[in-house]
């Protein structure tokens, strides 16, 4: 990054899960990671996007990473209302005394994008938006939807520089974490689930399994076993083709 300079996309593929590793762990993993991303990022002052695609099953979300996240999203179900109102919409309860399977995917999903919110905040001058969340199920025994990707766009805002010396009453301006907070859940409930989409289109299926075989061929999968193992997921016909 220092080499090449600010990116106006950076997508991340951690499919084993985001938050599957302990806080404060000997060594530094992805949250560190992270952090060193969005402090250099967030020095640009273009807007750019973030790409995450994570599970968030119980599996893989550590314990000691859940109980944090938990307190960041139980913390809004008190001060923000639409957010209050927002998660019983989505788990027909407040987050207390929702299912597991719905506490879940407030808990680990909203839990993460609030994080990096907050890692937005702490940088005054910048802006969070949520655009669009999708989801897929990989364990089939899931009851919810376990894989999610999502794109976040970080716009820088006009800000004073702090005065430590006093002279200057000018405040910095940061984000609005009840804003975070209440978009990012709005868009959980938004979310598009690409298994649906894929089982109601059967044209749409047909050639984005195609282009996917392409590109799965040129690197030396097995095309045959990739066909054969997105027909069961999704419970549809085998396509007609089964090679590129």
């Amino acid at each position: 990054m220092e080499e090449f300079g600010f990116f106006d996309i950076v997508n991340l593929d951690l499919c084993h899960g985001l938050a599957k590793n302990p806080p404060g762990a000997t060594e530094t993993g992805n949250y560190e990671a992270i952090q060193h991303l969005l402090g250099w990022q967030l020095n640009s002052r273009s807007s750019w996007l973030l790409f995450l695609t994570t599970r968030i099953g119980e599996n893989h979300c550590a314990e000691a990473t859940r109980e944090l996240l938990r307190k960041l999203v139980a913390g809004n179900e008190d001060s923000c209302p639409r957010f209050a109102e927002a998660v019983i919409e989505l788990c027909g309860s407040n987050l207390s005394t929702a299912d597991s399977a719905q506490q879940t995917l407030v808990i680990n999903l909203a839990g993460l994008l609030k994080w990096f919110g907050q890692l937005c905040i702490t940088q005054s001058g910048w802006r969070m938006e949520t655009l669009v969340i999708d989801s897929y199920t990989v364990w089939g025994g899931s009851p919810l939807e376990d894989l999610f990707s999502v794109a976040l766009r970080f716009i820088p805002i006009a800000s004073p520089v702090p005065d430590k010396v006093g002279l200057g009453k000018a405040i910095p301006k940061s984000d609005d974490e009840c804003r975070i907070a209440i978009e990012v859940i709005e868009q959980i409930i938004k979310r598009r689930n690409v298994d649906e989409i894929l089982r109601s289109d059967p044209e749409l299926y047909e050639s984005t399994v195609k282009e996917k075989a392409i590109l799965l061929q040129a690197a030396g999968f097995d095309i045959g076993r990739y066909v054969t193992y997105v027909k069961d997921v999704l419970r549809l016909p085998e396509p007609e083709f089964s090679r590129p």
